[in-house]
C-alpha cells in the first residue's frame, strides 16, 4: 500500500489531505490500486486488505466486498454506505476523522463497479450494479484521482468519476451508467443525474468542433442555469466553472494548447460531458 500512497501523493493536483473525507478517499484509493496490482499479478488476488500481516480475527484489516465485516482500524467496522451504519465522525480526533474507517465507502464502490452486486443499502437505495471488470474500473479510478484537489469530498469523487468514465468509454456508455449505479449503491449521487445524449443534443450544441483559431460557440436552448468546465485528457481541470447565457456563447481558448479536451456541462444538478478538439 505504500506504493499506492506514493501514487496518490504524486497525483496531478497534489496529495489528498489526510483528514476526514479527503483522508478517507486517500486510504480508499490506496486500497483500490493495491488490490488492482494484486489482481494484475494474479498471485492469490482477493478483495481483502492486509490479510498477510493482520492476524487478529477476522484475519484482515479491511474488506472491500463486505466492509462491515472487517475489523478496520481501532477495532471498528467500516461503513458500506455514505453516512450509514459505522460511518465515523469526520471531525473526531480518532483515526484523523475516520480516514481508515470511512474508506469503506470508496472501497465498496470500486468492488461493485468491478464485479457487480445487488441489494439495498443503509439509506434504502435499491441497487443492481453490473460489473465492468477491475481493469476498466481501475482506469476510471486513476483518472478520477487525478481530477481531485487536496480537500476533495466523496461528492467530488462521484462527479470526477463520471467525467472519467465518459471520457474513457463514452457519454452514453454502459461503463458510465454503472459508475453512477455503483455510487448510488453506496449512497452517493442520483441515478437520474446524468443527462441523456439526446436530451443534451436537443438543447446544447458546440461548434465548430474541432475549433477554428481556438474559438468555438456553445448554443444553449435552456432557460435554466447552465455552466461548463474544461478538463484535459488526463482529467485535470484547466478552466473553472463558467456560466452560460441562453442563446449563443462565444468561448475563447487561446491560452489552451492544441489537443483533445472534455467539456463538462451542468444543468440543474444534471451533467453531461462532450469531447472537444482544440486546433
Amino acid at each position: 500500500m505504500n506504493i499506492s500512497h506514493l501514487v496518490i501523493s504524486r497525483s496531478d493536483n497534489g496529495d489528498l489531505t489526510y483528514q476526514g473525507e479527503s483522508g478517507a478517499l486517500n486510504e480508499s484509493f490506496a486500497d483500490i490500486f493495491g488490490t488492482a496490482i494484486e489482481f494484475y499479478t494474479n498471485l492469490s488476488p482477493n478483495w481483502t486488505v492486509g490479510e498477510d500481516v493482520f492476524t487478529p480475527s477476522p484475519g484482515y484489516m479491511r474488506s472491500m466486498s463486505a466492509p462491515k465485516s472487517g475489523s478496520a482500524m481501532y477495532g471498528l467496522q467500516q461503513p458500506d454506505t455514505y453516512k450509514g451504519t459505522y460511518w465515523a465522525s469526520t471531525t473526531s480526533p480518532v483515526d484523523d476523522g475516520g480516514v481508515h474507517i470511512n474508506s469503506g465507502v470508496g472501497n465498496h464502490w470500486f468492488y461493485l463497479l468491478s464485479v457487480g452486486g445487488s441489494g439495498t443499502n443503509d439509506i434504502n437505495n435499491q441497487y443492481n450494479v453490473t460489473g465492468i471488470s477491475i481493469q476498466k474500473a481501475e482506469k476510471i479510478a486513476y483518472r478520477t484521482l487525478n481530477m481531485l484537489t487536496p480537500n476533495a469530498q466523496y461528492i467530488d469523487a462521484y462527479n470526477a468519476s463520471r467525467i472519467a468514465a465518459a471520457d474513457l468509454y463514452g457519454a452514453n456508455s454502459n461503463e458510465l451508467k454503472q459508475v453512477g449505479e455503483a455510487w448510488w449503491a453506496v449512497g452517493i449521487g442520483d441515478r437520474s443525474a446524468a443527462v441523456s445524449e439526446n436530451e443534451f443534443n436537443n438543447n446544447i450544441s458546440v461548434y465548430p468542433n474541432p475549433t477554428i483559431d481556438k474559438i468555438f460557440t456553445i448554443n444553449v436552448g435552456l432557460s435554466e442555469a447552465t455552466t461548463f468546465e474544461i478538463y484535459n485528457i488526463l482529467g485535470k481541470k484547466i478552466r473553472n466553472s463558467v456560466s452560460l447565457e441562453e442563446g449563443q456563447n462565444t468561448i475563447n481558448v487561446s491560452e489552451v494548447q492544441a489537443g483533445i479536451y472534455l467539456l463538462k456541462f451542468n444543468v440543474n444538478g444534471k451533467s453531461f460531458s462532450k469531447k472537444l478538439i482544440i486546433k
